[in-house]
Parts: structure tokens; sequence; C-alpha cells
């Protein structure tokens, strides 16, 4: 019973040497954590800081440009109506909330020698008047940072150099653009194309027809097409349906009709035509600039939009709803400068925006293989 005592006591005591030497090691632990936290921190050079912004202006060459913040959004000062998509100058203003640098010295030569001329400026104010007002200059051998100094001037700072590519873009690299909808093969009634005083209208008609017609016609297309006649499937005019217990079958059918006159289903050669077409409606339309969100009938004019060299016009079943239409009117006008790229604008928005030229010529060549 006294070595079972003894054994007992002797395991307690080596459990109790174990967890001290737990302890010890988990404090000696936090306190290494907090000796490195400490010796980083003073490491870091505080170049300066503001609150939460409410202003910031940045100059950059001889453009200037000011925001104001409201209600957690910015706006352009010179337009509060300016469709400003505020990512750029949230990031700046992220940058100047407790600014530090990775190395700070004594200028040794004159200024302009580190690019801190003054035509590289960023200013922020918080809501209670306080401002950080910072020169940027040129990019240092690194590669990563830039030179920074205090408007105030004193010592030479080095810091992140991703501002500069904040700096450098101007009003219209922060526009929001105009969106065009989107509108899948399904959902699509109708789509028009006009160019060079021609119209051709391409419509989609669900159609009721006997199972045996809808099985016949989908077999007829051949084998290939053999695997998806059950579902209503037809080569010949493009369509698909589904039968019923009934012995009928709905059928997507595409026609169409140039000029308003007679109109005819559309034949195999021009499947290829309407699935590029269908393709690009449904996903691939975008603008990729702008160049005036405000644009008058002058501006339309100089850039080809008073008449359009084409127009596209879709239509489409609303998702979710009982066959209300939605769709819009896309307007083409002269090519672009660049000479990859056309002025575009939705007929209901006044932003003026350049659109690739692949687009255009997708529609244009639509058009001429529909027109004949």
């Amino acid at each position: 019973m006294a070595k079972s005592t003894r054994g007992l006591v002797l395991l307690l005591a080596v459990l109790l040497v174990c967890a001290c030497a737990y302890v010890g090691i988990r404090l000696a632990d936090k306190a290494k954590t907090k000796r490195e936290e400490a010796a980083s921190e003073a490491a870091e050079i505080h170049v300066g800081s503001v609150g939460d912004a409410a202003k910031l202006s940045y100059t950059n060459g001889g453009t200037t440009l000011s925001f104001t913040k409201s209600s957690g959004k910015w706006s352009w000062d010179d337009d509060a109506d300016f469709p400003l998509n505020d990512s750029n100058v949230a990031s700046l203003s992220t940058f100047a909330s407790g600014l530090t640098a990775t190395r700070e010295f004594e200028a040794a030569e004159d200024l302009a020698n580190y690019g801190l001329d003054g035509s590289k400026k960023l200013s922020v104010t918080d809501a209670s008047g306080s401002t950080l007002s910072l020169l940027l200059g040129n990019k240092c051998s690194d590669g990563e940072t830039c030179y920074a100094q205090l408007e105030s001037g004193g010592d030479i700072y080095t810091v992140a150099d991703s501002v500069l590519d904040n700096l450098a873009k101007g009003i219209y690299d922060m526009v929001t653009l105009d969106t065009i909808s989107s509108a899948s093969k399904d959902s699509i009634s109708t789509i028009s194309l006009e160019m060079g005083g021609k119209t051709v209208l391409l419509e989609q008609v669900q159609e009721t027809v006997s199972a045996a017609s809808s099985e016949s016609s989908a077999s007829s297309s051949g084998s290939s097409d053999s695997s998806t006649s059950s579902s209503g499937s037809s080569g010949s005019s493009g369509s698909s349906g589904s039968s019923s217990s009934s012995g009928t079958a709905t059928e997507s059918v595409w026609y169409v009709t140039v000029d308003g006159g007679k109109r005819r289903a559309l034949a195999d050669n021009e499947q290829t035509t309407l699935s590029g077409l269908t393709s690009l409606v449904n996903g691939g339309l975008r603008f990729s600039s702008c160049v005036d969100y405000k644009a008058d009938d002058a501006k339309k004019a100089a850039n080809g939009l008073d008449a359009p060299a084409l127009i596209l016009k879709v239509r489409w079943t609303k998702s979710g709803s009982s066959g209300a239409l939605d769709g819009y009117e896309l307007d083409f006008g002269s090519k672009g400068s660049d000479g990859t790229s056309y002025y575009a604008m939705l007929s209901d928005s006044a932003q003026l925006n350049l659109i690739v030229s692949s687009s255009f010529d997708t529609l244009s060549t639509s058009f001429g293989a529909f027109a004949g």
C-alpha cells in the first residue's frame, strides 16, 4: 500500500513539473512575441496619419482631381453627378491612413532629382480638418518603392510605389460604364439589325405541331440529331421543343424578315450565323471605355451617332415574368481614332462609349448573311 502511495505521489510530481514547464514555455513564447511586435513597431517609420477621410485631392502633372466623401461614398467635386467608380479614391484614402515608410533620410541633392518637384501630390483631409499633404517622386531602384516627402518639408521617405499607379488615373479611368444587358438564346423574342437603310428582323416563335411531324422533322436532319429528337429538336429550322401526351410538341422556330417583306424560316446554312449572333447578345457585348458621360447632340454627331452606321435592337422575355418583355437599343457610330473600336451608346443613355470592332463586325456580318 505504501509503495502504491509513493508511486502516485511521484506521478503527480512529474505531472506538476511538466505542467510548470509547459506554462513556462507558453509564457516565454508570449514574451518573445511581444518583444518581436514591439521591435517591429519600433522599426516602422511613421510618416503621418489622418482619421476617416472626408476630402481627397491629387495632382499628376497639370491635372488636379478633388473628391468629397458623403454617406460612405465619394463623389467628384467638379460634378457630383459623374458616375464615379470610387475604388481608386478609396485606395488612396487607405494609403494615407497611418502612412508608414521603409526608409527615411535627409536629402543629399536637389529635391527635383528625387522627382519631388510638386508635380505629383496627394492631400487627404479628415472630418476634424486634419490634413496630410504628401509629395510623391520617382520610383526607387528596388522596384517596389518611390520617394515621398511631406509638403511641409523635412526628410525624404520611401513608400510603396503602387500609389503612383493610383495618381496616374484620370477621371475617365474611374467612370462606371453603362452595362449592356445579356439575353439567353431561349429567352430572346426578336433581334433587329438596321444598316444602310435596310432592316433585318429575326423572330423566335413557339409553335405547336403534331409529335409525329416534330419527330419526322428532327430525324430528317440526320443521325447526329437522333439523340435529341425525343425532346423536339428540329435541325431544319434550328428549333427545339417538347412533346406532350396529347400527341403535340412545342417547337422554337426562328424566322427572318427583311425590310418588312415575306417572313421565312431560317435555312440550315443560316444556323451558324444565328448562333454567333445570339452568343454575342448573350453576354458578349460590353463597352471598353467612356468618351463622354454626358454627350450632347453635337458630340454625338461628331462621332457618327446622329446617323448610326448600325442599330441593334434586342427584345427578350423577362426571367420569372408571365411574358413581359425587356430590351435595349444599341447604336454604333463611326470608327474610333484607335482603329480598333467604334463609338457606341445605348439609346436611353447620354453616355458615349467605345466598343471593340469585333462586336460591330459580328453584327454587320450577320446583317449581310440574313439580308442576302
